[in-house]
């Protein structure tokens, strides 16, 4: 049998070796996290976003005629300044890709911003639908799947 320093030191270094497995996932989490917070430039192409909302007024007809124009510096806007993921500049952007990585009110979200409502709201305020969260969350726990 082994004598009881042993046992402790075996076990110190199976923990050990299971924290260096581990270490490399908790590392890349740690640096999403800090990545999103950093987001400092608040909501990406604001102006021009609020520019074509304007235009439409909710007549998304007009995004081929009237507001063509503004669509297109719009997007001109999104190319220019949309390079990254994430707001700090960890994760660059590929071409065409269409998701974007923030801290929001509930943790790491990863949204489309041309999406009209949710990424928006996403994108502006943190948050989308609170109302419909605080509901579910009387019926949803931690550790549930829905």
């Amino acid at each position: 049998t082994n004598h009881p320093l042993e046992l402790e030191s075996m076990e110190h270094n199976a923990v050990a070796r299971a924290s260096q497995r581990v270490f490399p996932l908790q590392a890349l989490l740690i640096l999403c996290a800090a990545a999103a917070v950093a987001d400092e430039g608040g909501p990406l192409c604001h102006s021009d976003f609020r520019s074509l909302e304007s235009c439409l007024s909710n007549n998304y007809d007009l995004l081929r005629t009237d507001c063509a124009g503004v669509y297109r510096h719009l997007r001109a806007c999104l190319d220019r300044d949309w390079r990254y993921v994430d707001g700090a500049g960890g994760y660059s952007r590929k071409g065409n890709s269409f998701n974007r990585l923030k801290l929001c009110r509930h943790g790491l979200m990863l949204y489309n911003p041309m999406d009209w409502y949710i990424g928006r709201s996403l994108e502006v305020y943190g948050e989308w639908g609170e109302k419909k969260v605080e509901l579910w969350s009387k019926f949803v726990k931690a550790g549930h799947v829905a």
